[in-house]
């Protein structure tokens, strides 16, 4: 049962693969979002999904969601291998010069943010502010400032137009570094790492169909689409 819960602050941790399959890449993103106060009280343990361990990895994702009253989204966009051809350059008036898959990279995981900001409100939590965490990403300036605007203004101003929720923003969209060596994660490298883990589970998780706290969209048209009009 989806109850209404008012936060002001949610997390949301995102991570992205791609992989090859028949003729096409699939380009694929996990996004972890859960409410602030409820990510900072688990302790490392639970974040890390250490335990418990009587379950299985993907059982403990689903647990620690129920936990935090929280969910994940997962996108995948199968991009036919005729739109990345071998060193493929795009640009856009505010990118000069990007490579196709790093461009395919940002219209993905811009799409999977719109998807979860749409399954928050579908959940009943009424959420004031975003912050994002991803893992890090080697941008050009351009691009990277580019895409932070996109996520952190106009996906927010866009969504405020066409739904109740006039508060909503996003405060921040950055990249984070793996912990190295033996430094502990932390908790925003905790959240990125469920992300990856989840992704691992993407076949399975579409396959059962189960829904739950776990979704996910093929947004494989709509990627096309914008590489097929806008840049072949």
């Amino acid at each position: 049962m989806l109850w209404k819960t008012s936060t002001e602050l949610i997390y949301m941790f995102c991570d992205e693969q791609r992989h090859e399959i028949v003729s096409k890449t699939r380009f694929s993103t996990a996004h972890i979002a859960v409410p602030q106060d409820a990510w900072n009280r688990l302790s490392n343990d639970i974040r890390s999904l250490a335990i418990p361990n009587n379950l299985t990895r993907l059982d403990r994702i689903r647990k620690l969601l129920d936990d935090v009253n929280g969910i994940a989204v997962i996108t995948f966009a199968d991009v036919p291998t005729k739109f990345l051809p071998y060193a493929e350059r795009d640009s856009t008036n505010d990118i000069k010069n990007m490579s196709r898959t790093d461009h395919i990279w940002s219209v993905t995981m811009a799409f999977g943010v719109v998807a979860t900001l749409k399954w928050l409100k579908l959940h009943g939590l009424d959420t004031a502010t975003v912050d994002g965490y991803h893992d890090t990403k080697s941008l050009k300036d351009d691009h990277r400032k580019a895409f932070n605007t996109t996520i952190t203004q106009q996906i927010a101003k866009s969504i405020r137009k066409v739904s109740s929720n006039d508060k909503l923003r996003g405060r921040r969209f950055c990249d984070i570094p793996k912990a190295r060596g033996s430094n502990l994660p932390n908790k925003f490298q905790d959240g990125i790492a469920v992300a990856d883990r989840i992704l691992k589970y993407s076949s399975t998780i579409m396959a059962s169909k189960c829904g739950g706290r776990i979704h996910y969209r093929d947004h494989s048209e709509h990627v096309v689409d914008h590489i097929h009009y806008n840049f072949t």
